[in-house]
């Protein structure tokens, strides 16, 4: 393989890196882990432009779920070959990040990512946070280059996300980071929902719900579908969408 953007140890072997001094290491614990928010346990972690995944393979230690999206063809090898090597469960997905349908996350991560993208790019990538992510993390560099084909001080920033409530940031020399929360959304417990809805004599059927709000999942195969058919509910097709748009 070439020489690795991120650095990894891999079955005690160091693999040959970049960069020896600005390490992802030294960014996680300096402008990522600070402003994690509190978390119950295995909410979703989606780290946009993953790389080798090193950051989303950090936030599975701290309790998350995590997915990571990339398209460059040779860091999509190796955070296969990572993961491959040392499982963590995280899930490596190939692709445009301004193009992926994000699921509902409680963390979106853009590292170092954001000014790569044009204006018009960011713009609809930030689109899709807003119906979608909760906290939105963003590691920067405070000076732009020629290559970079946006904005990149905080700033400029701050005014692609204003709409977004600013919680915390990180200034360094090089770098910086900063979280926003969407205001747009809340967080909830599924089981608050049904408290004075009409599915409250379905509860049994909590734990499986999941499968009809997973973009991976078929809500057509879960349990409570068979449920409504076995009732014979008219429109038992309908029934769900509306049960889908509920949850």
């Amino acid at each position: 393989m070439k020489k690795w953007y991120q650095e990894a140890v891999i079955g005690g072997i160091r693999m040959p890196t970049q960069r020896s001094s600005d390490t992802s290491e030294k960014r996680w614990e300096k402008f990522i882990k600070p402003l994690l928010p509190k978390m119950s346990g295995g909410e979703l972690f989606v780290d946009l432009g993953c790389n080798a995944g090193f950051y989303m393979r950090r936030a599975v230690d701290m309790g998350f779920k995590a997915k990571g999206v990339e398209i460059n063809d040779e860091y999509i090898k190796h955070a296969r070959y990572w993961e491959e090597n040392e499982p963590k469960g995280v899930e490596i997905i190939q692709g445009d990040i301004c193009e992926y349908n994000l699921p509902v996350c409680k963390v979106s991560l853009l590292a170092n990512v954001h000014y790569w993208l044009t204006e018009s790019q960011l713009n609809k990538l930030i689109d899709g946070l807003r119906e979608k992510a909760l906290s939105v993390i963003v590691v920067g560099r405070n000076q732009k280059s020629d290559e970079h084909k946006s904005f990149c001080d905080i700033d400029s920033l701050r005014t692609s996300f204003h709409d977004f409530t600013e919680i915390k940031s990180v200034v360094g020399p090089k770098h910086y980071s900063v979280i926003f929360d969407n205001p747009k959304l809340v967080e909830k417990d599924v089981d608050e929902v049904f408290n004075n809805q009409p599915l409250t004599k379905s509860r049994r059927f909590l734990g499986s719900f999941i499968k009809l709000i997973d973009n991976d999942s078929n809500p057509f195969n879960s349990d409570y579908y068979y449920y409504l058919k076995w009732r014979r509910f008219d429109d038992p097709e309908k029934l769900l969408e509306r049960r889908v748009e509920l949850i």
